[in-house]
């Protein structure tokens, strides 16, 4: 739901208990205002799904010098080392300089524009290339660029393609396979560049690096990709599980769907959702088809149109180092550990040294905070990103042995514990794979059902649970936020509804961590030919609170090859759709997400099973027609089995404790 919140009219557990969640709570941000991808410059802080904007300025300003103070005191705790790398960043000791609208030449002959921001006085320096598709004036790109100008580096801030000042016709991701290799060429050979290049950057700033590295310039020395696909098809931007990820797709489109940023105000964003056939909500929106949106649809299954632009196959192509940060709380973050995986896998041996990863308990943003919904990780959740940044740069570029190769190969975040750890191999090799088995006597259907998740398996006998998923009437997804991933909020009013199974351990007597990939594996069927299954996992406070921490979806048609345990994805998956014999039985592996977590003694480990979370991600209509073109939409019965012989679960990642 967005927009306007509503009471959910259907199926409503009538509990007296109900007041435990009230409906008319369950609000999630509307988009007339809001930030899209990276598209403005603002972050949504949310102490509820509403929240004020806080702009960031100037990491130079009074607020950005008082927050990196604060976190000097933190710095040791983090990376598990001495503050003497701290010492030997480059200093602030340069005036900035800018060569504004610099043309660079494509093979093509497009022209490409850039803004330099570099050292006043002359010399040949370090170079940092950042490709931007929002606008490379913008003041969260400038001030970057200023801060690495003033410490030494000439810092390149290039419009992609058909976008603002550069030449050309714009169409996403495509194209910054070719224009990244010759930016990067041309990064490297100007008089003012040393021929030390770097790429950084978040989003599409983060995946136009994975673009770029495999296509071998001699220039490029270091990346720093933050928060970026690996695949945009697989955990991608695109689609996830199958599904397309309409919240996402439909508005960044639109907004981008010209030569500057396009204004989201005159639409309605719950009718916009809510057209069918989706492919054709661009033109019902803004009176005109959008080629790459219509491409997006139309390309349901991972076929040739997605390979092009994936990074799997390319690893061993990427010989440097790479720092990767993300956040628990971003859907990319399991993008992150498929390229972390797929560089053990198949990457260089020096790759695979110098590779770093950082995961915080964050959004999808560069500016940390410790606060997100309703959950506050404390002081040491938040990160001075730039200095980061630096040190990673100062020891590629500038040869400044500060020590980042020694840093830690994964350094993560442990919500809820709200303390950093780190580890040498993802997932971690002390992890104790464990079940917990869906249990009911067959009426799981809401928060006052009589599901329970625990680890004994169930009995031959034990009744399945069903519910009805009608596609004009989908689970609404609470707190999604404009980039996409979903706030930790009180999911209780969501689990009043009777087509939301809900499963939950008793009382924990002793802490449980869990860190690394969540799986379930359902029993199901369904009297359609072709559904989805969702399953979200949620930590349930002493108090009540149903707070959700990661959720994953799969869409029926692409249950095989089932997934597999690491990020990585299982050969032909998502390339051949198969639809099912209605009332059949199937085992379908969900992919719920990546997540590092403590649940404390007396918290609850809760799931919710269904199949829609909307508008996150698009509702399967049940027709079995084309994903996005068939309109006809289908009520449909499901069914989940856990009994012994079809024994559902979650397989969680548990860490043992420390003794």
């Amino acid at each position: 739901m967005i927009g306007k919140s509503r009471a959910m009219p259907a199926r409503l557990s009538r509990h007296p208990a109900a007041e435990a969640g009230d409906t008319t709570a369950m609000t999630s941000l509307s988009l007339r205002n809001a930030c899209l991808p990276c598209s403005t410059y603002c972050q949504v802080r949310l102490g509820s799904p509403s929240g004020p904007r806080t702009h960031f300025i100037s990491p130079r300003g009074v607020k950005g010098r008082l927050a990196t103070l604060l976190l000097l005191a933190w710095s040791s705790f983090l990376f598990g080392e001495t503050e003497d790398w701290r010492g030997m960043l480059s200093k602030e000791e340069h005036e900035a300089a800018t060569l504004i609208d610099q043309k660079v030449p494509m093979r093509d002959g497009v022209r490409l524009s850039a803004d330099v921001y570099l050292p006043k006085q002359e010399g040949e320096w370090p170079v940092i290339l950042e490709r931007i598709p929002y606008d490379n004036s913008g003041e969260w790109y400038v001030n970057r660029a200023l801060y690495f100008a003033r410490r030494g580096y000439a810092y390149v801030l290039q419009d992609c393609r058909g976008r603002y000042d550069s030449e050309g016709k714009w169409y996403p991701w495509f194209n910054e396979i070719d224009d990244g290799r010759d930016s990067l060429d041309w990064c490297g050979t100007q008089p003012w560049s040393n021929g030390n290049v770097g790429m950084n950057g978040m989003s599409y700033m983060g995946l136009v690096q994975w673009l770029a590295a495999p296509t071998g310039s001699p220039y490029l020395k270091a990346i720093i990709p933050q928060m970026a696909s690996a695949d945009f098809y697989i955990y991608g931007m695109n689609y996830f599980g199958g599904v397309f990820t309409h919240f996402i797709n439909l508005p960044w489109s639109i907004r981008t769907s010209s030569r500057s940023m396009q204004t989201y105000i005159p639409y309605d964003p719950e009718a916009l959702f809510n057209h069918l056939p989706i492919i054709e909500a661009d033109k019902a929106a803004t009176g005109r088809e959008i080629d790459f949106y219509r491409d997006w649809v139309r390309h349901s299954s991972y076929d040739d149109y997605w390979k092009k632009i994936s990074n799997y196959g390319k690893f061993q192509k990427m010989d440097l180092p790479i720092l990767q940060i993300c956040g628990w709380l971003d859907w990319h973050a399991r993008s992150l550990f498929a390229n972390y995986e797929g560089i053990e896998k198949d990457g260089t041996e020096r790759a695979r040294r110098l590779q770093k990863v950082v995961v915080g308990p964050w959004v999808h943003t560069d500016k940390p905070q410790q606060k997100y919904g309703v959950l506050d990780f404390g002081e040491r959740s938040v990160m001075d990103l730039y200095e980061l940044w630096l040190r990673w740069m100062d020891r590629w570029l500038k040869g400044i042995k500060n020590g980042a190769e020694d840093m830690p190969p994964l350094k993560l975040f442990v919500m809820g514990k709200n303390q950093w750890r780190t580890a040498e191999k993802w997932p971690l090799p002390d992890t104790r794979w464990t079940p917990y088995y869906l249990h009911s006597g067959g009426r799981a259907n809401s928060l006052f059902g009589d599901g329970e998740l625990k680890k004994e398996k169930p009995a031959p006998d034990q009744p399945p649970d069903s519910y009805t998923y009608d596609p004009s009437d989908p689970v609404p997804s609470l707190g999604l936020e404009p980039n996409g991933q979903i706030y930790p909020l009180d999911h209780r009013p969501i689990e009043r509804r009777d087509d939301v199974l809900v499963y939950t351990t008793e009382p924990l007597d002793a802490g449980l961590e869990i860190t690394g990939p969540v799986q379930a594996i359902l029993h199901a069927s369904s009297s359609a030919v072709d559904t989805d299954w969702t399953v979200k996992l949620l930590d349930v406070f002493p108090d009540g609170r149903a707070i959700n921490l990661c959720d994953g979806i799969l869409r029926a048609r692409f249950r095989e090859p089932r997934a597999i345990r690491t990020a990585l994805p299982s050969p032909g998956q998502y390339e051949n759709p198969l639809l099912m014999n209605p009332g059949e039985a199937y085992e379908f592996f969900v992919e719920i997400g990546v997540i590092s977590h403590m649940f404390l003694p007396g918290h609850r480990i809760r799931i919710e099973v269904s199949s829609s979370n909307f508008p996150k991600s698009n509702r399967n209509l049940n027709n079995g027609g084309k994903l996005g073109i068939d309109p006809e939409i289908v009520v449909a019965q499901q069914t989940i089995y856990h009994n012994a012989e079809r024994a559902s679960h979650i397989l969680l990642p548990v860490i043992p404790a420390s003794p």
